[in-house]
């Protein structure tokens, strides 16, 4: 019945309710999506910080060291050491690979 009016508010108010229920499950929805997005990108700072730490931990120490040794100056018979060293190792490389 068109003429009834307080069955037309109640079924405006009720399809009122429903599209702001939806509403407001939709901006719950987005906000949730963004803090999992937000989550992620943490995950691969920190992901990332980590991976720099290690690594500085691994080359800190051999680096020192090169530092260090180089600091105080190659003598020649430490060259010579070093390329015979080397020589012999690309001799036992050659040697292996063949």
């Amino acid at each position: 019945n068109t003429n009834n009016r307080d069955a037309k508010r109640a079924l405006w108010l009720s399809l009122m309710h429903y599209v702001d229920s939806i509403h407001t499950a939709r901006a719950q929805q987005e906000k949730f999506d963004y803090l999992l997005i937000a989550l992620d990108h943490q995950e691969a700072l920190d992901s990332t910080e980590t991976a720099i730490g290690m690594w500085n931990a691994l080359i800190a120490t051999p680096i020192n060291q090169l530092v260090a040794y180089h600091g105080s100056g190659i003598r020649s018979e430490e060259l010579a050491a070093l390329i015979i060293q080397f020589t012999t190792l690309g001799g036992i490389a050659v040697g292996v690979n063949r």
